[in-house]
């Protein structure tokens, strides 16, 4: 029985000391700021977002200050021989931007027509390598907007495009220590169809189209 005893104490004296963290390993930060990345790095991870984002069948447009958000969006309903009028989403109603400045234009707040509106919204970020808007549930942003509008405008400002998905998560576990947002849409590109075998037909089970408006360097 001592026998087994002294086995049983060498063993955990040996897991304990593997357990000691040696002084030359580095420790693990939790819940630190991601680095900010070099103007270059923001650059290029805005053109890939974009370029991602056209290849799911997305339109994109880019434009420098806030303020000219309403003209672009009307720019973009006339050319695609749509009605000028959208619902706009609270979290689409950003400083800077008067949505009463362009003439010819509607904005409503809803309610959503049976057949889809035109919907504009914002979103919680964009990333780059996927091309994904990224949309959390919340009062100012009602999911049911993500897939009942016949025409999705989502505005991106620069700031809130990363690079990857690594960073995407830093980011939440910044802004939400606690819990997260219940419900995270990954939007990339209009809704289609699935099917194995079948042509892919755009809209099958949300928005036809998708818009995106990137604001800001």
């Amino acid at each position: 029985m001592s026998s087994l005893t002294g086995a049983r104490e060498r063993i955990l004296a040996a897991v304990q000391k593997s357990a000691v963290r040696r002084p030359d390993t580095p420790s693990i930060r939790h819940k630190s700021a991601p680095r900010e990345p070099r103007p270059e790095r923001i650059e290029t991870a805005i053109e890939q977002f974009m370029l991602y984002a056209r290849e799911e069948s997305a339109t994109t447009q880019r434009i420098a200050a806030v303020s000219g958000v309403p003209a672009a969006v009307l720019h973009y309903l006339l050319s695609e021989n749509l009605t000028p009028r959208a619902i706009v989403a609270d979290n689409a109603r950003l400083p800077g931007i008067d949505w009463t400045s362009v003439e010819g234009f509607e904005c409503t707040d809803g309610p959503m027509s049976a057949d889809g509106d035109t919907v504009i919204t914002g979103c919680y970020a964009g990333v780059a390598e996927a091309g994904a808007v990224v949309t959390l549930s919340a009062g100012e942003h009602p999911s049911e907007y993500n897939f009942l509008a016949a025409t999705h405008i989502v505005l991106v400002p620069a700031t809130v495009v990363v690079e990857s998905f690594e960073q995407l998560w830093a980011r939440l576990r910044i802004d939400y220590p606690g819990s997260w947002p219940r419900m995270m849409n990954f939007i990339v590109g209009p809704s289609r169809t699935a099917d194995l075998g079948v042509p892919s037909k755009l809209g099958a089970h949300g928005p036809s189209r998708v818009h995106i408006v990137v604001t800001g360097h």
